[in-house]
């Protein structure tokens, strides 16, 4: 005679009942105790992602070709980013998604880290100084806002004296151009059916849109990331919007990465170089720190004005301030001959210049002025 058999022969109703109870509570127990905890097991199946679907390319139902780099991919994973979601549904099923990116291997590194951090963020390693303003770039124009926060942060800490001009020229590169041809270009509307029109300005564009005219040298934005407009049934990010010059940067909100980013860099000109070359070289003032005046040298007129009459950056009393923005303009008016002699064209006709204002107690009383010169017109006797 087994034990369950006794035990059903000798129990009522209500004993069986409560065996019951027991047994499920029992049963519940033990599959408690060899539950995984939730953080545990999400990296264990980020893990199983990340070996099969991503570095083994195992069951995949889509190719996403990024120039002749053939990516095994997944839909369902590939659904998180808004951009790719889009892609899915105006590409018909076996046919592969071409996303175009510039000639540039930090691009294509870039496009390798934002597809393997949809299946895990064991790439975040993989963000250094050299490669985050492309991983920013394209994790923007993908709708990662958590990605674009770590390539941000990478970008912000990669600021220094030996790299502002470098960021300062990138910066430069994502304001909005009066070139017409650009222009005109952009505004082009692409011919596409009324239900999959798709020009969001990211360069990452369907397969059907002339890929030639496009490109990644759109500023990115947040707003690409939390925004949409219904195109039929379809949803697709809106485009992706840059801020303009250097004036009141601070006054611009900070609704973008590029325009936090040169809020990083006006930042780091005023406050923190200052800070960072005082700490090198004590026996020097900012006045006559090569390093310094070379960097101002350099500077775009926009930032080159509003970092000298803004008070924050010391360079002592507001007769010194004016003598420092004296001779910078000296050099810059050098530097830029230099480059035309060079180029073998004509020096720019345009002159700055420095005043100092006498009166008034708000800000500095130093002043950086620009016009254009006009040209010398010579007269032709008549014989």
């Amino acid at each position: 005679m087994n034990g369950r058999a006794s035990y059903t022969a000798s129990a009522g109703p209500s004993s069986s009942s409560s065996a019951v109870g027991d047994h499920e509570q029992l049963s519940q127990s033990q599959v408690h105790k060899s539950h995984l905890p939730d953080g545990q097991h999400a990296a264990v199946v980020c893990d199983h992602l990340w070996q099969h679907g991503w570095q083994r390319g195992e069951y995949s139902d889509v190719e996403v070709r990024v120039r002749d780099r053939p990516y095994q991919l997944h839909r369902i994973i590939l659904s998180k980013s808004p951009y790719m979601d889009y892609l899915l549904k105006v590409t018909p099923r076996g046919q592969p998604i071409w996303i175009p990116v510039p000639d540039d291997p930090l691009f294509e590194e870039a496009m390798a880290i934002v597809f393997g951090y949809l299946y895990a963020s064991h790439v975040l390693s993989s963000i250094n100084a050299a490669n985050a303003r492309s991983v920013l770039t394209v994790a923007t124009a993908f709708g990662m806002n958590d990605l674009c926060t770590h390539a941000y942060d990478v970008c912000r800490q990669s600021i220094t004296a030996d790299t502002i001009q470098e960021w300062v020229e990138w910066i430069d590169l994502q304001e909005p151009k009066s070139d017409h041809s650009s222009a005109s270009r952009a505004s082009t509307p692409v011919s596409l059916p009324a239900d999959v029109r798709h020009t969001n300005g990211t360069g990452l564009v369907h397969p059907t849109v002339d890929r030639d005219r496009m490109d990644f040298g759109t500023a990115p934005s947040v707003e690409a990331t939390t925004t949409t407009q219904v195109y039929g049934n379809v949803q697709k990010p809106r485009g992706i919007t840059s801020p303009n010059g250097w004036k009141d940067v601070f006054s611009q909100p900070a609704d973008n990465f590029v325009t936090q980013l040169k809020q990083d860099i006006y930042t780091y000109l005023t406050i923190q170089l200052p800070e960072d070359l005082r700490e090198i070289s004590l026996s020097s003032t900012l006045n006559n720190n090569r390093k310094f005046t070379e960097i101002f040298t350099r500077l775009p007129f926009d930032l080159f004005k509003a970092c000298i009459e803004d008070p924050q950056l010391d360079l002592g009393t507001d007769q010194e301030r004016f003598a420092f923005a004296k001779a910078m303009i000296q050099q810059r008016k050098r530097k830029t001959f230099s480059k035309a002699v060079s180029r073998h064209a004509d020096a720019a006709y345009i002159v700055e210049n420095v005043v100092l204002r006498f009166g008034g107690d708000v800000g500095t009383k130093v002043h950086i002025t620009r016009k254009s010169k006009q040209r010398a017109l010579w007269k032709v006797e008549k014989e």
